[in-house]
């Protein structure tokens, strides 16, 4: 494939492949960790949309490598809410 300049483009898509090739199956197990646990609490109090977000996100991810990126993937600062209310016992 050709980039605009001539240039070949070298790199993988899925942002899954790509993390752990970057940092590790522990790294992509922990993620994954906190993508479940964010829907599994919204499942919990009833959270309709923000559930399917994380969803989309997360299926997006398969082909777009945005999954780290905060300023497209809002997940991360729902999976950040998620934890610091862990803390202090409610959502």
């Amino acid at each position: 494939m050709q980039l605009a300049g001539g240039k070949r483009w070298v790199g993988l898509d899925a942002a899954y492949l790509n993390y752990t090739l970057r940092y590790g199956l522990i790294f992509m197990f922990v993620l994954s960790a906190f993508y479940y646990k964010t829907c599994k609490k919204f499942r919990k109090y009833n959270l309709i949309y923000e559930s399917a977000y994380v969803i989309i996100i997360c299926v997006m991810a398969l082909t777009e490598n945005i999954l780290l990126l905060p300023y497209y993937n809002f997940a991360l600062f729902l999976i950040a809410k998620n934890l610091k209310s862990e803390d202090e016992g409610g959502m």
